[in-house]
């Protein structure tokens, strides 16, 4: 069953997409690529699985803010996917 994110933790994913555009001042575009981290977040099976996923989306955010920005969300998700299963093993998540 999917968690539902709360207004935080959008807001929290906006900020990631944020440095992921290139076109920060382009409100849609942070959208659209806060959008795959957003329903990746909530495809967690519970609150405690969504913690553990925005660790590691943020611990990767922390890792890459200093690149060049490329509107690729996907490529950042294989990331943080490789970042989550190293932080959850062993946990069952």
């Amino acid at each position: 069953m999917a968690v539902m994110a709360s207004a935080r933790f959008r807001a929290k994913v906006l900020e990631v997409a944020s440095g992921l555009t290139s076109d920060r001042d382009c409100a849609a575009a942070v959208a659209v690529n806060a959008s795959p981290l957003l329903a990746w977040l909530e495809g967690a099976a519970d609150e405690d699985d969504m913690r553990a996923r925005w660790r590691a989306m943020f611990q990767h955010h922390l890792n890459t803010m200093y690149e060049p920005r490329d509107d690729n969300p996907d490529r950042f998700l294989s990331q943080v996917r490789t970042l989550y299963a190293f932080m959850t093993a062993g946990q069952g998540g």
